[in-house]
């Protein structure tokens, strides 16, 4: 029987999060086919909620799911440690370094920090996406401190970007090779009469021309040039919408950077075509927002991979994105 443990932020509700539930599914599907692999999941969050665990955030699939395969205990997860295990840890390259200074939580009535179990682990493979075709130093130096078997990403453009490493720095320095390997993220292809629709109350799209965007606010998500941009070409139109669903960052300053955009541009008759979506939403609900708009943008400076362009593709819908890219 071989053990593998996948270590992802299971609980959270970000990209890697819904990527890796994307990647339980597929395992599990997989796994019913196979007889000789044991595996359990480690969940780690940087959520200060993570022990009170959202249900609600998840269907009853993915909730079956996360209790299916969960570590129950340290005990249990001393057993796969005594007969041995891999480890598949699906997170930024930093965190394990980060986890023990930093508010790192880990599964309920589990306490081994990430670093330690990929250290004790038979082989490690590292699921990962990056911005740029570029790897910052400090990234090669904990690669060859963890040691991976392979890499694993979603993306061809972060695959040629991590074979570049490959094979030009790391083997000089270590004098051997390391794997990389496409295992793209899950997009489920709905059936169109099953798909579940919610409108948001107190938000009106109807006869309107809807532009959508779904990221976090950061600076690498460039909301200033999509908001800029928008208000330059729409911002005095009732019939058109500028829709952000967005978390990450305080309210007022959100809406504090978005008054400063209007300030800045002079046009006549500014209209308040900017809806602000900060509070969680249900699939049914982003299914509806999808469905609604005319366009979806996303102006990132840089995209490993984007799950939320590939799912406005998957509903049919033009995106405006950056040229260079991951999606």
């Amino acid at each position: 029987m071989r053990n593998i443990i996948y270590c992802a932020q299971f609980h959270d509700k970000i990209g890697y999060s819904v990527a890796a539930m994307g990647y339980l599914k597929s395992l599990d599907n997989c796994l019913k086919h196979e007889n000789d692999i044991n595996l359990k999941i480690y969940s780690i969050s940087l959520s200060q909620d993570h022990s009170a665990f959202k249900e609600s955030h998840f269907s009853d699939e993915e909730r079956a799911l996360i209790k299916k395969y969960h570590l129950k205990d340290n005990s249990e997860l001393d057993v796969l440690i005594s007969e041995g295990f891999d480890m598949l840890w699906h997170t930024t390259t930093v965190l394990p370094i980060i986890s023990k200074s930093r508010n790192v939580f880990f599964s309920k009535n589990c306490d081994y920090h990430i670093y330690d179990l990929i250290k004790k682990s038979n082989k490690n493979y590292h699921m990962l996406v990056w911005e740029t075709n570029e790897l910052p130093s400090e990234w090669k130096e904990l690669i060859e401190h963890f040691q991976p078997e392979s890499l694993l990403t979603a993306s061809e453009w972060n695959r040629d970007t991590f074979l570049k490493y490959a094979n030009n720095e790391f083997i000089k320095h270590n004098n051997s090779n390391i794997n990389v390997s496409l295992v793209p993220h899950l997009i489920e292809e709905d059936i169109s009469s099953s798909r579940s629709f919610s409108k948001i109350s107190n938000i009106d799209l109807e006869d309107k021309f809807v532009v959508f965007s779904l990221s976090e606010w950061n600076d690498r998500k460039n909301h200033h040039a999509l908001i800029t941009s928008f208000i330059s070409e729409l911002g005095n139109r009732d019939d058109a919408v500028l829709v952000l669903k967005t978390s990450g960052a305080p309210k007022e300053a959100i809406t504090n950077e978005i008054k400063s955009v209007k300030n800045l541009i002079r046009i006549p008759y500014k209209k308040n075509n900017i809806v602000l979506l900060l509070d969680y939403l249900k699939d049914d609900e982003l299914n509806y927002l999808y469905d609604r708009c005319d366009v979806f943008a996303l102006l990132s400076k840089g995209e490993g991979f984007s799950l939320p362009l590939s799912e406005a593709t998957k509903f049919k819908k033009p995106v405006i994105a950056p040229r260079e890219g991951g999606h």
